[in-house]
C-alpha cells in the first residue's frame, strides 16, 4: 500500500481519511489563553422573530395574528417580560424561553431585532448562502465569511474551526483547517488505517504535506486520549436529551468539550433546523423554542469557566411575515432578531432601531423591515473580539458597518 492510498486531495490542503470529514491543517499548535471564542448557532428554515422576542405591547402585533402565534401580553401564557425594550414597544420572549430569559435578566444575553440580509430574498437557499458567504448579493467569491476571517487574522493552535453539526457550513468553505466534527469519538482514523504509526513514518519529511499530516495526527492522538481517558468529555450536564433538543444538544456538546481540551478553537458553528413553519406552527414552534432555550443555557453553564472568552450569536436566514397564513402558519419574512449570549455582553436590553408594523413601515407592506444589517452584528463581534481590524475584509463592499454597543 503506498503513500497515495491513505490521501484525498481537498483543495488546498488534503484529507486524512478519517470516520467524519476531515479538514488537514498545517499551523502550529499556539493557542493562546485569551484567545477569544465565537460559536454561531444558526436556526435554519427562517425562525419566526416575532414570535420568539415579540413586540406584545403593539397593538397592530396583537391585531395581526391569532393568539397561538403571538407573543401575549396577558393570560396564563403570557410572555416573558424583557426590560429595556427598543423605544416605546414592550417586548416578551415566547413562554417556553424561561432559560434565555433568565440570560437576559442576569445581563449575559442582549437581543436585537429587525436584523437580516438587506436584498429583500425570500428563499431559503438564497440567503443562507449569502449571509454564510458574507455577501450581499451573488457574486464570484467561493469563500465563506469564516474562511476570510482566518486569512486575515493569524490563528494558532491544531483546530480553530469546527461545525458540530456534521458536515462543513458555507461559512467555511475555503477553509482547509475547518473541521467537521460530529463528537470527539468519531474523530479518528478509519478502522482500515490498523497503523497511524505507519503514517507517521511515511509523512516523517519538512514539507508541507508531511508536516500537515503529522499535525493531524497530533490532533487526532490528543482527542483520542482525552476520550479513552474520559477526561473533561463528560463534564456536561443539564443538557436537554429527548425531543428537539437531542440534536443540538449533542452539537453543543461537542463543541463544549473541544473548547475545553484547549486545542485553540475560535470559530465553532452548530445548525438547529426546523424552523420553516408554514403550518399548524403553534404545534412545533414551542418545542423549537424550549429546546433552543435549555440547550444554550446547558452549553452556557457547561462552559462556565470560558465566559469572558466566550460569545454566542443565535440567528437565521430571515424571519417571517407578520400576518399569519390560512394554514395556521407563517410565510417567508424578512427582518428578524438575532440573539447575543457572553460574559462581555452588555446583556439585559435590546439593541437596535424598530421600525414599527404599520403597513407602512413595513418592507412592502408585509413583512418586518430591516434596520440592523446582519454583518454590522457579526462585524461588531470580529472587531472589539476576534482581533480583526478591518470589517470589509471578511465582508467585501460592506462599507455600513455600524457598531451596535453591545460588547463590554
Amino acid at each position: 500500500m503506498n503513500r497515495k492510498d491513505f490521501l484525498i486531495g481537498c483543495g488546498a490542503g488534503l484529507s486524512l481519511l478519517a470516520t467524519g470529514p476531515l479538514r488537514v491543517f498545517s499551523a502550529p499548535f499556539l493557542p493562546s489563553e485569551q484567545d477569544h471564542i465565537l460559536v454561531l448557532v444558526f436556526l435554519r428554515g427562517g425562525c419566526d422573530g416575532l414570535n420568539l422576542v415579540g413586540p406584545s405591547s403593539d397593538q397592530v402585533y396583537q391585531d395581526a395574528r391569532p393568539a397561538h402565534l403571538k407573543v401575549r401580553e396577558k393570560g396564563e401564557r403570557a410572555g416573558l417580560r424583557l426590560q429595556n425594550g427598543l423605544g416605546e414597544v414592550g417586548f416578551r420572549l415566547h413562554p417556553a424561553a424561561k432559560e434565555l430569559k433568565e440570560l437576559y435578566d442576569q445581563g449575559d444575553l442582549a437581543i436585537l431585532h429587525a436584523c437580516g440580509l438587506q436584498n429583500g430574498t425570500r428563499s431559503h437557499f438564497v440567503a443562507m448562502d449569502l449571509i454564510e458567504r458574507g455577501l450581499q448579493q451573488r457574486s464570484g467569491s467561493a469563500q465563506g465569511w469564516m474562511a476570510r476571517y482566518f486569512a486575515a487574522v493569524a490563528a494558532g493552535g491544531q483546530l480553530p474551526a469546527i461545525s458540530g453539526s456534521g458536515s462543513l457550513p458555507v461559512a467555511m468553505r475555503g477553509y482547509g483547517k475547518a473541521v467537521s466534527l460530529s463528537s470527539p469519538q468519531d474523530f479518528n482514523l478509519m478502522e482500515v488505517i490498523r497503523y497511524p504509526d505507519l503514517l507517521r513514518d511515511w509523512y516523517r519529511g519538512a514539507g508541507a504535506v508531511d508536516q500537515a499530516a503529522q499535525t493531524t495526527l497530533d490532533a487526532i492522538g490528543l482527542i483520542q486520549q482525552e476520550v479513552q481517558g474520559g477526561s473533561r468529555l463528560d463534564e456536561g450536564v443539564g443538557y436537554p436529551e429527548e425531543g428537539l433538543g437531542n440534536e443540538l444538544s449533542q452539537s453543543l456538546r461537542t463543541l463544549a468539550s473541544m473548547i475545553k481540551l484547549d486545542l485553540g478553537l475560535r470559530i465553532g458553528q452548530v445548525d438547529f433546523g426546523g424552523w420553516d413553519t408554514h403550518e399548524h406552527q403553534h404545534y412545533v414552534f414551542p418545542e423549537l423554542v424550549r429546546a433552543l432555550s435549555q440547550s444554550l443555557a446547558a452549553f452556557y453553564e457547561d462552559l462556565s469557566e470560558y465566559h469572558e472568552r466566550l460569545t454566542v450569536l443565535v440567528m437565521s436566514e430571515f424571519g417571517r411575515r407578520l400576518r399569519a397564513n390560512k394554514s395556521e402558519g407563517t410565510d417567508h419574512g424578512y427582518g428578524n432578531m438575532m440573539m447575543v449570549l457572553g460574559g462581555q455582553v452588555q446583556g439585559g436590553r435590546m439593541y437596535g432601531q424598530w421600525p414599527g408594523l404599520r403597513t407602512e413601515s413595513l418592507d412592502k407592506g408585509v413583512d418586518l423591515a430591516i434596520t440592523t444589517d446582519y454583518r454590522s452584528v457579526l462585524g461588531e463581534i470580529l472587531r472589539e473580539r476576534m482581533d480583526l481590524g478591518d470589517v470589509s475584509a471578511v465582508f467585501p463592499n460592506f462599507n455600513g458597518y455600524r457598531r451596535l454597543g453591545f460588547l463590554g
